[in-house]
């Protein structure tokens, strides 16, 4: 027995309302000593308390996904001891394929990142740990948790499946990309989210495709406004949309972007979205003959009332590759418009002027009234008939 009459007492050592400590009295040949004999006390008593092992609470049990380079904040997992108050727990963080971000490590000397100290002041830290991963694939942090009393640490694994932000390296990040409706070409039939030109694999699993949110006006960079969104889809290397597969040419777009209409169009040229920029990565031909050429294909939505695609060239003058004088074309396919045309790396709509592999492309979605075709007073366009160098008043179609 142990009690403030017979000496003993029970003590709260650390000022936690727990009692950590059991002192004793026992008294030689009296109460509590089970050998009659002086000068000799026998005690067959003792207490004892199991140690209980420390807990890992709230990892998450699905794979968690992340994005590369992006800090991600960690689910709000923590640590727990049942040994609470001045016990000091010893937890080890390893990270694989990233870093965690946002903690202090106690020992620079161990691999992983230690924290040490009470629970309570460890799941303080972890609340503002966040972990960035290096590369896509598989990722994990390895937990692992000691109370020093136990001969084995408790560990758990939280699992992460990381994804390049952008992992066709188009400019657009994946999530807008797989946020376009699939164009679907046949009635009824199902279309694939993300996929905007309909061939069965979403954009932003493709280097040469790329889907992008523009808004409806043609200053979206200078005066936005609150003009309303619209997706576009763009692809390189195209055969009627989908991916040229008759020669052996590639192509990789980067940089697309929506820019303002030029401040100088003619008033009869239209642009509702203002001017699509990007860079197509060709190749080089390795002839004499000059630079790649390579087709086009531009989705826009019906209800734009676009029909064609201008560019303007090196001398000023702005001309519909999307025309048949131009070997393009201009087709209905589902809800969407397609303009088709092509470019040459080095040639005169390509606005690096240099045969070096790449294309680079300001160029819009317009619309021109057909009816102007014949005759206009704008010597800035040109019709087909006239070689865009001379200065006829007419449109190029």
């Amino acid at each position: 027995t142990s009690s403030a009459v017979d000496g003993g007492q029970l003590l709260d050592t650390n000022d936690d309302g727990r009692i950590d400590r059991i002192v004793l009295t026992i008294t030689d040949n009296g109460i509590g000593d089970f050998d009659p004999k002086v000068g000799v006390i026998v005690d067959p008593v003792f207490l004892a308390t199991p140690n209980t092992p420390p807990t890992i609470l709230g990892v998450p049990t699905a794979v968690q996904d992340v994005t590369t380079t992006v800090p991600a904040a960690l689910s709000d997992f923590t640590v727990a001891d049942a040994e609470q108050g001045a016990t000091s727990l010893s937890v080890t963080l390893s990270p694989k394929n990233g870093a965690i971000l946002g903690l202090t490590d106690a020992d620079s000397k161990l691999a992983g990142i230690q924290l040490v100290g009470t629970a309570q002041a460890i799941n303080a830290a972890l609340a503002g740990a966040t972990f960035s991963a290096s590369v896509p694939g598989a990722a994990s942090i390895e937990i692992s948790v000691s109370d020093g009393e136990m001969a084995t640490p408790v560990t758990a694994s939280y699992k992460l499946l990381a994804t390049a932000a952008d992992p066709d390296t188009d400019g657009i990040d994946s999530s807008q990309e797989d946020a376009i409706a699939g164009l679907s070409t046949t009635a009824g039939a199902a279309a694939l989210q993300g996929d905007g030109n309909a061939d069965g694999v979403r954009d932003s699993q493709q280097a040469h495709v790329t889907s992008s949110a523009f808004l409806k006006t043609p200053t979206a960079q200078s005066q936005p406004g609150n003009a309303t969104p619209t997706f576009i889809t763009l692809v390189a290397d195209s055969k009627d949309g989908k991916t040229d597969t008759s020669d052996n040419n590639t192509a990789s777009l980067s940089n697309v972007k929506q820019l303002d209409a030029p401040a100088n169009l003619p008033s009869s040229l239209k642009m509702p979205l203002g001017l699509i920029s990007f860079s197509a990565n060709v190749g080089i031909s390795g002839t004499s003959s000059g630079g790649i050429t390579e087709t086009f294909s531009l989705y826009v939505d019906s209800s734009l009332g676009v029909n064609g695609y201008w560019k303007q060239d090196s001398a000023g003058f702005w001309t519909n590759l999307a025309g048949q004088a131009f070997g393009g074309q201009v087709v209905q396919e589902g809800d969407k418009t397609r303009l088709d045309f092509k470019l040459t790396d080095g040639g005169a709509f390509d606005a690096d002027h240099a045969v070096n592999g790449v294309i680079v492309d300001p160029g819009a979605a317009g619309f021109m009234p057909l009816s102007m075709v014949g005759y206009v007073q704008d010597p800035w366009i040109s019709l087909v008939g006239y070689a865009p160098e001379l200065p006829p008043s007419g449109y190029w179609f």
